[in-house]
């Protein structure tokens, strides 16, 4: 029979899912700001403006159909690319499961009993709450230390029907489930928020949806750390808040939520050229800078000075010249960057399946999360442990080494209903034949050199083809 080459995303997840995780289906102008260089002003000048299913699922297949989901992605390397790599050893796929069996199981792959829904469970999301549950308490689990983390949105790629879909423009997966996330400035994910609209569970509203998001996710940053994000999520009013916190923070802002501050007009503004204004207190400072276009920054950390310059390239004159920049731009741009890494790491080898399901997206997705996030974490303790570069898997090579390592272990027998044994009829066992063309699957090099005695295990009642 035909073997399928099955996909690699499916992985680190569910590694860490156990069985009963899955289930079968059966202002006044006397209070004005002034510039910086001038009177500084009043505090209350910084405010806001207004089908049947196999149930062997439970027996050990779910284990075979993790792997065999995660290689997809990457068989559809060129092979210039991978070259001699180890990743062409995919034995272990192609003898794990057949294709049509690995089809059916995935279509009746369900993370609860989706006919007994929980009577005290409102969440949009309870069909895969196991497994966002999972990788939520995870990400809270990862240590933190006193830095700059980013947030901002994330996208979870869908275009079916799914109550909480949403389209954000100018991104590159505009359509799909919108997920708040908080990252390292390196890209790695502490924690995460799946929008549902009015359900989502955010403790504190009164700022208004933006602020909520920044509030929620900062719960476990610890004082003195840096938030970076973008126009979508800052106010006056959760500056404010942050501060009350210790923790600092600096994003764009819109212009029409800055009242009693006077910039001046963007046709004004020469290239390079920036407007600093402050607080009375000397807490928030307000900078308007024009690179291309203008932007607004609002931050309770840095200020314009000392500003340095960058590279921009000008059409006018045909070449790269040098532009005045203020500190607070340079920050943001250096450190707001944590959840596109993540996502851009994610999209290398995301795991694509056509289908209707958005639970099963979904769970692709945190998986794809998950195995990126362990990736970041492995290669943070290759360079504390001092190991060359070039023993240090990439992404691709981390990914197959985790399928391969759960395709090598060994896979619990399905336990057989019992039935009364009769006297007079005895079961005759039946020969098991070993596919054509079979090759024992090469171990990964982890296991081979774990330091324990792997010995060989008796194939009992197989026969070779060959055989006479």
């Amino acid at each position: 029979m035909r073997r399928a080459k099955l996909s690699t995303s499916f992985i680190e997840l569910m590694a860490t899912l156990s069985d009963s995780d899955f289930e079968c289906e059966s202002g006044d102008d006397s209070d004005a700001w002034k510039p910086k260089t001038s009177q500084n002003v009043g505090e209350s000048d910084f405010s806001d403006s207004d089908e049947d299913c196999d149930k062997s699922i439970h027996n050990g297949n779910v284990p075979i159909i993790i792997p065999n989901q995660i290689e997809v992605p990457i068989m559809s390397v060129p092979e210039h690319a991978i070259g001699d790599s180890p990743v062409q050893n995919v034995v272990e796929v192609n003898i794990a499961i057949t294709r049509d069996r690995f089809l059916i199981l995935r279509t009746c792959l369900h993370y609860v009993d989706i006919n007994n829904r929980p009577t005290d469970n409102n969440s949009k999301l309870w069909k895969i709450q196991p497994i966002v549950d999972q990788v939520h308490n995870t990400c809270r689990s990862i240590s933190r230390s006193v830095g700059c983390y980013s947030i901002d949105e994330q996208m979870i790629p869908f275009t079916g029907r799914c109550p909480n879909r949403q389209y954000v423009k100018n991104k590159p997966r505009p359509t799909g489930l919108k997920n708040f996330v908080i990252t390292t400035s390196k890209g790695k994910v502490l924690d995460f928020e799946i929008y549902q609209g009015a359900e989502t569970p955010f403790q504190d509203k009164t700022l208004g949806l933006g602020p909520a998001v920044v509030i929620h996710l900062s719960q476990t940053i610890p004082e003195g750390s840096v938030l970076f994000f973008d126009r979508y999520f800052t106010t006056v009013s959760l500056m404010d808040r942050l501060i009350s916190k210790k923790i600092m923070a600096t994003g764009t802002i819109m212009s029409n939520r800055l009242k009693n501050i006077h910039f001046n007009q963007d046709k004004k503004f020469e290239r390079g050229a920036w407007e600093e204004f402050t607080r009375g207190d000397n807490k928030i400072t307000a900078v308007k800078w024009k690179d291309s276009k203008c932007v607004t920054l609002l931050s309770t950390i840095t200020g314009a000075e000392p500003h340095v310059t960058v590279k921009r390239w000008s059409k006018t004159e045909s070449k790269e010249i040098e532009v005045p920049c203020p500190a607070i731009v340079k920050s943001y741009n250096q450190y707001m960057d944590g959840v596109d890494v993540c996502d851009q790491q994610i999209e290398c080898y995301r795991t694509w399946v056509k289908t209707k399901k958005w639970t099963l997206k979904v769970a692709l997705h945190f998986i794809d999360l998950s195995i990126v996030n362990a990736w970041m974490e492995y290669r943070e303790d290759a360079e504390k442990m001092r190991l060359p570069k070039k023993e240090i898997l990439d992404l691709m090579n981390f990914k197959m080494s985790v399928a391969q390592e759960w395709l090598s272990t060994t896979v619990k027998k399905r336990s057989l209903p019992e039935e009364s044994s009769s006297s007079d009829t005895e079961e005759v066992p039946q020969k098991l034949y070993r596919p054509q063309n079979y090759r024992a699957p090469v171990p990964p090099t982890t296991k081979v050199k774990d330091g324990f005695e792997h010995w060989p295990e008796m194939m009992v009642g197989f026969t070779d083809h060959n055989s006479k």
